[in-house]
């Protein structure tokens, strides 16, 4: 392999697939970065054989190829040379040498043919708007669970059908429901080096997606317009511009989510988003332990949003609201509320409380794209 490369192109692209690569040491070639030319440059690829995130790259080639460099140490250097155009050579040992303007580095890598790679995906899918997608992901897995020990409320459950894809997570004590839009998928050009299979397309999902990946997703998509986004029976595929992304599924039964969310309520009221965050905010700060326990006051026309704790102090302030129902006093942990009401971004949101014990709707005041069920805590 021989290849010329401008260091910002290489850098960026190294960036973007380090993420997927596995640093346990297990297996060798899943600790580096696969470098693979193709007619017209190369695609990088990263793989911790769960996640797999590929970018290609223009480049001149004036040798094919295909080698596994280390991440930790070719990433390492890559950063530390100036923007400039490099040279990438191989030889029959497995020795990589990297030059620039002003000097070089040799790097032992590993045979690419121990390279776990996944080179087919599904000819077609379902393409959704980048922004939406990042937006789904965004007021969704802020509730998915954090502990490994229950691996199935580490994902989201991904529902597509009928043009609507519906993203839901929760950790079992709260759970949100984020929804937008989809259509049939485009074919992506740029994508030379995925076969696409013969496998009848499916444009209804339900799939469980590890929250990593959905994470990595809203990192990568930034400069996306579309992302098409498919499914087989080895996991899901992302695709846009000049980058592919597939993960494994999470295996097991999502919870029946849909039950938990209640239809009618005991009080509700409408309240500025920004006051309520604030008020909340402010609230939190004289809170102890881990449920970070404040309390809403809901009147006629107010809701007094009050903290107290002995011996650290006392919290108190009077929030204008539209209130419908009887009052009610009833506690929430904080910290759930404020991470709710950081992913709204219409300005009035709309609280239903069914109870001082029962399941509770966050949601924006004119949509219902979005909704965030949250428990009460108990109090007295």
């Amino acid at each position: 392999m021989d290849i010329r490369v401008p260091q910002p192109s290489l850098l960026e692209g190294l960036l973007a697939v380090q993420r997927a690569v596995d640093h346990s040491g297990n297996v060798p070639q899943l600790g580096g970065v696969l470098i693979k030319t193709l007619e017209n440059g190369l695609y990088l690829e990263g793989s911790d054989s769960h996640l797999f995130i590929r970018r290609h790259i223009d480049a001149e080639i004036d040798s094919p190829g295909a080698i596994v460099l280390p991440a930790r140490y070719f990433v390492e250097l890559v950063k530390r040379i100036p923007p400039e155009n490099l040279r990438l050579s191989d030889s029959d040992n497995l020795i990589c040498t990297l030059k620039w303007n002003s000097g070089q580095c040799e790097i032992h890598g590993y045979s690419a043919e121990g390279f776990l790679s996944i080179d087919e995906c599904p000819s077609e899918g379902i393409s959704i708007p980048a922004k939406a997608l990042r937006k789904l992901i965004r007021e969704t897995t802020f509730s998915a669970a954090k502990e490994e020990s229950r691996p199935i409320f580490g994902g989201m459950l991904l529902l597509v059908e009928e043009g609507r894809m519906r993203a839901v997570c929760t950790d079992g004590v709260r759970l949100t429901v984020s929804e937008a839009r989809s259509k049939p998928a485009s074919s992506d050009a740029d994508m030379a080096s995925t076969q696409r299979s013969a496998a009848p397309a499916r444009t209804e999902f339900n799939a469980i997606i590890p929250v990593r990946t959905l994470l990595e997703l809203l990192r990568l998509t930034g400069d996306a317009d579309q992302v098409n986004v498919a499914l087989d029976e080895k996991g899901v595929y992302f695709t846009w511009n000049r980058t592919w992304v597939f993960s494994r599924l999470l295996s097991g039964r999502f919870p029946e989510y849909e039950r938990v969310i209640p239809k009618q309520f005991k009080t509700s009221f409408r309240v500025d988003r920004n006051a309520f965050r604030s008020a909340c905010d402010k609230a939190s700060l004289m809170t102890k332990g881990v449920t970070n326990p404040i309390l809403l006051e809901i009147s006629e026309d107010s809701v007094t949003v009050r903290s107290n704790t002995p011996g650290v102090g006392e919290v108190v302030e009077v929030l204008e609201a539209i209130v419908e129902g009887e009052p009610l006093n009833v506690a929430f942990n904080a910290r759930f509320l404020i991470e709710g009401l950081d992913v709204i971004e219409e300005s009035t949101v709309f609280f239903g409380i069914s109870g001082i014990e029962a399941p509770s709707v966050l949601k924006p005041a004119h949509s219902d794209d979005f909704l965030y069920v949250v428990l009460p805590l108990k109090i007295g």
